[in-house]
């Protein structure tokens, strides 16, 4: 007459530590995913940074080359007697307004580009916060997965046990 209802606690409780372990693997799949997230925030970040140092030496690059350009545009005009003034001004001006906008746009799309890997980052950290979330439930999913099936099984015993 024992044995039934003991078969059934045992079954009970090999059911109750079952659904315990497995919401802590899930809870640690989620945590290595979280880890991952987190590596991969940093990583952006670290992109965003180098890409600012690179835009920033190629727009140093960029405004050296136009100097000497520069430099060449007015010995070119001086060795050919033109004046200082008038057309020859006005190209000068140009030149010196289109190295600016070049500047600017090689500046600006540096920014763009870092943005995006702050993005990315961004979304890299709220997986991680999401997966940090999701482990959190899996654990209290199988303690309480396993507490019910507990108390279903201590109901199905006392069904069993003349009183």
């Amino acid at each position: 007459m024992c044995l039934p209802p003991m078969i059934a606690v045992a079954g009970g409780l090999i059911s109750a530590a079952g659904s315990v372990m497995a919401g802590q693997a899930q809870a640690k799949a989620y945590e290595a995913q979280a880890k991952v997230a987190q590596q991969n925030a940093r990583l952006a970040e670290l992109q965003g940074v180098e890409d600012l140092k690179k835009g920033a030496r190629e727009e140093s690059q960029f405004r050296q080359q136009a100097r000497q350009f520069q430099s060449s545009q007015r010995t070119a005009m001086a060795a050919s007697g033109a004046q200082m003034s008038g057309s020859a001004l006005n190209v000068l001006a140009d030149t010196s307004q289109g190295i600016e906008v070049d500047a600017t746009t090689i500046r600006f799309n540096t920014l763009q580009r870092k943005y995006g890997y702050d993005m990315n980052a961004l979304n890299f950290r709220n997986e991680a916060s999401a997966a940090k979330a999701s482990a959190k439930n899996a654990k209290t999913a199988g303690w309480l997965g396993g507490f019910t099936t507990l108390l279903s099984t201590g109901g199905q015993v006392l069904g069993m046990t003349p009183v």
